[in-house]
């Protein structure tokens, strides 16, 4: 069954600068951690943040930018595995937390983007 998030996830998460905020902490984050440091390297982590503020819109309800195959062209060949993939999120997810999202909103937005893994992922643990 397909995740999908509710109306009070939305408003939880907030508008296009609440998310921006999320997306500029998380990456901060992502970039200093060890597990997931070698993905950014060689990488402009601006143009990353803002790419990634746009899918996230995206996900949460607003303006479709981006298709399954193109998460397959980006991560493909990367060496992303399952334990990545879960650190990214968890990464996410305890910032949308520090943020004032609830719980149960956190949860919804964690299943919608555990749904995408199979386009992210491209080598199992």
């Amino acid at each position: 069954m397909k995740a999908a998030l509710s109306e009070s996830t939305i408003v939880q998460v907030g508008d296009v600068l609440a998310v921006t905020r999320i997306v500029h902490v998380m990456y901060d984050r992502a970039v200093a951690d060890p597990t997931l440091r070698p993905f950014f390297e060689d990488r402009s982590v601006a143009w990353l943040k803002s790419d990634f503020r746009d899918f996230l819109v995206q996900q949460l309800g607003g303006p479709r930018l981006y298709g399954k195959h193109a998460l397959d062209r980006v991560h493909a060949g990367m060496g992303i595995r399952k334990v990545h993939f879960d650190r990214f999120l968890d990464l996410l997810i305890e910032v949308f937390r520090e943020a004032g999202v609830g719980e149960e909103a956190a949860v919804e937005v964690r299943a919608v983007l555990a749904e995408l893994e199979s386009h992210v992922v491209s080598e199992s643990d």
